[in-house]
């Protein structure tokens, strides 16, 4: 990449593979210098977002919460000037993503939900990412519904196996209240939430940011989230988690 890149400065796809294989080599601060310049070409809050998880990783907390601010003003705008429904529909998906890698869970689930409404048939990664998010709350069954919908759209066996395991744990819920001696099968209820897989990068500066980790009160533990941007999970007097 960096003959094609010398030769094609104005290169998005050159300067994105030249990041890729610097971060690849352990060079942070290069690859982002080469996103940040493909971000400038493609006008894409995609790569803003990506560059924000990066300095996230390296530790720096402050630096990529402006990455993401940066993101959505860049996805608000073009929001604002989208031509057609299914390019409106990406750059909510984009904004939805920028928000949840900052912590607003409500508000990236509200984007994608908007970016499904716009374009259906071309919402693949808004049904997965909002899907995720409910599966972490604790709403199987919407995550169920998300991930079929995605599946419906990609025939992906990936997302046919994301969508059985779903449906394999809210049978093990039902057979668990079903053997439960208490009323309700409280005894498979979420006692606890915790952080798990929390990168060492980030662990070291506080930035407690990883899976969700949940324990029931049978015993029972197992890890509802797998993209590693989660924080501050709780469980509710209720049993929900978020």
């Amino acid at each position: 990449y960096e003959g094609r890149v010398g030769h094609e400065p104005k290169n998005a796809r050159c300067e994105y593979g030249h990041g890729t294989a610097k971060k690849q080599g352990g060079d942070v601060e290069g690859a982002m210098d080469d996103f940040n310049r493909t971000a400038e070409l493609r006008a894409s809050c995609s790569n803003v977002d990506q560059i924000g998880k990066l300095r996230r990783a390296q530790g720096d907390a402050a630096g990529a919460m402006a990455e993401y601010d940066k993101a959505i003003v860049l996805c608000d705008k073009q929001i604002a000037g989208a031509k057609n429904r299914a390019a409106e529909s990406q750059f909510y998906f984009s904004r939805g993503q920028a928000k949840e890698s900052k912590g607003d869970i409500d508000g990236a689930v509200a984007d994608y939900t908007q970016a499904i409404t716009l374009s259906p048939s071309q919402a693949a990664g808004s049904y997965n990412r909002r899907g995720d998010i409910r599966k972490a709350r604790g709403d199987l069954r919407g995550a169920i519904a998300d991930y079929q919908h995605k599946f419906q759209i990609t025939h992906h066996p990936d997302d046919q196996e994301t969508l059985n395991k779903a449906k394999a744990e809210i049978g093990r819920e039902k057979q668990s209240g079903q053997n439960s001696s208490e009323p309700n099968g409280s005894n498979s209820r979420p006692t606890n939430a915790e952080v798990i897989d929390i990168p060492p990068a980030q662990a070291q500066f506080g930035i407690k940011a990883g899976n969700i980790k949940v324990t029931y009160a049978d015993g029972r533990s197992e890890t509802l989230t797998h993209n590693g941007n989660c924080m501050q999970p709780h469980v509710s007097p209720n049993g929900d988690i978020g």
